[in-house]
């Protein structure tokens, strides 16, 4: 974890390529490769500053840091309420479960590496967690898109 948040362009990589990923799991039935670039590519940016509040964290800007990881947790529950609301497809339910699961295990890592640092848990913690739903969003947004484009 702490390899992660000493290497933020490792980090943005990382998230980039589980937007990709994302899209692929949601949009399986009908899966382009150039649709998992696309959505790579629209996630840049939120990833982006998700990514700027860790850094805003570490340099120990505390308001930035606590807006983006506001911000961020907006993301996730914008991830959630996507992930309940649609309850008949499939591939976008195992997306959305891998994408919790990541989220549990960065709280975990965070609280692992971070132990005693309350206000650097949370902070990385939500700013994580927000990556992850910032790309369950933009996968299954692109996912959405194309469907409609193909109909």
């Amino acid at each position: 974890m702490k390899l992660l948040i000493s290497n933020l362009w490792l980090l943005f990589l990382l998230a980039i390529f589980l937007a990709g990923i994302s899209y692929a799991v949601i949009d399986k039935p009908l899966f382009e490769a150039k649709y998992c670039f696309l959505t790579a590519v629209f996630a840049a940016i939120p990833d982006l500053i998700a990514i700027s509040g860790i850094w805003f964290t570490r340099k120990s800007c505390t308001v930035p840091a606590i807006v983006i990881a506001v911000l961020c947790c907006a993301a996730v529950i914008t991830a959630a309420l996507l992930f309940f609301t649609n309850s008949d497809f499939a591939p976008a339910r195992t997306a959305g479960i891998a994408a919790g699961l990541l989220g549990v295990l960065s709280v975990i890592l965070c609280i692992a590496a971070f132990s005693g640092n309350t206000k650097q848990i949370v902070l990385y913690a939500c700013c994580l967690c927000g990556i992850l739903g910032i790309n369950y969003v933009t996968g299954f947004l692109v996912a959405l898109i194309t469907g409609f484009q193909r109909a």
